[in-house]
């Protein structure tokens, strides 16, 4: 416990000295045509998450194990984390962004261990690079980033506590301090920061990563579920794009958080308090059905088509996507 506490200060003093700092040199995010908010909240509030790996990586080196854990994990967390703060500040070629995200992956495969075929590494590469972006683009509101990573490390860690150990659960527990710590400057009206690609980038690959590792070491993917609905929403909206033939990498305000938010106006913290708890009963009908032996993946394909069919509906029906304006 007093590790915990120990770490919380940590952190919580990390992450105020920042706001001080971003603030002082102006690193804020401005408000333009595709945000959700009219003022200018610190970017790159993230830096949380950085500092609860670097601390993990203090802890298991000098603690009883005598040596770092997950070292080609927290190396390309590491890597990944630098050149996207580096990305919050100037404006980055997005050859060399690529480049150090592919690094990233690869460390993170390395980790993982795993004896599988190249064309597997490959399409989980590729998977988990869309998977990172992905996560990003989903940052655009207050609370989305803090709730939606919370219940999907809270799930992860009821997991490796209750059903079977694929991740040191101190290491899960540094970042959930990181995240309660972040949402209580974004989880607001107006949010004091915002993560900024050096938060949502990084956690994507540990997330990403975790899920994976929890179905090589389980052998069942219906653990893939746990990102269902950022996935949906995500895979959903470059699929409305394309078939509209606009840019899918140009800014854009068209997932269905964004439509809720900007659109319908609800309270930033509703929708995403939403997304969370669907989330979280998604990953509870799906732990179910592994603990009690059902067969998983009968039911991980009935959410996943009806989760799709009604985002489709919402988005074509509600909010007619597809008619011109």
């Amino acid at each position: 416990m007093i590790t915990y506490l120990i770490a919380a200060l940590l952190l919580l003093a990390s992450l105020y000295l920042f706001i001080r700092l971003a603030r002082h040199y102006q690193i804020v995010d401005k408000p333009n045509h595709r945000s959700s908010h009219d003022y200018e909240p610190v970017r790159g509030g993230g830096i949380v998450f950085v500092m609860a790996g670097i601390l993990w990586a203090g802890y298991s080196f000098f603690g009883e194990s005598g040596s770092l854990t997950l070292p080609y994990l927290l190396t390309g967390f590491l890597a990944l984390a630098l050149i996207s703060f580096l990305d919050d500040l100037y404006t980055l070629p997005s050859g060399l962004r690529m480049i150090v995200h592919l690094g990233a992956v690869v460390l993170a495969g390395i980790q993982l261990g795993a004896e599988l075929p190249w064309w597997l590494w490959a399409i989980g590469g590729i998977c988990l690079i869309g998977w990172i972006n992905a996560f990003n683009f989903m940052d655009g509101i207050n609370g989305i980033t803090s709730c939606y990573a919370g219940v999907t490390l809270l799930s992860l860690g009821w997991v490796n506590h209750q059903v079977v150990t694929f991740a040191p659960m101190e290491f899960l527990g540094f970042m959930l301090l990181a995240l309660v710590i972040f949402s209580w400057f974004n989880f607001r009206k107006r949010a004091i920061c915002f993560a900024g690609d050096v938060g949502a980038i990084s956690l994507a690959l540990l997330l990403g990563y975790l899920v994976i590792k929890l179905m090589l070491v389980t052998g069942e993917i219906s653990y893939l579920l746990f990102l269902l609905i950022y996935a949906v929403d995500a895979v959903g909206t470059i699929t409305e794009r394309l078939i509209k033939r606009e840019k899918i990498f140009e800014p854009h305000r068209l997932h269905l958080y964004q439509l809720l938010a900007n659109e319908k106006r609800i309270d930033h913290r509703v929708v995403s308090l939403g997304y969370a708890f669907l989330q979280l009963a998604i990953n509870a009908i799906i732990l179910w059905s592994i603990t009690t032996q059902q067969n998983s993946w009968l039911f991980a394909i009935g959410l996943f088509l009806a989760v799709s069919l009604i985002y489709a509906y919402i988005k074509i029906v509600r909010f007619k996507v597809f008619e011109s304006k």
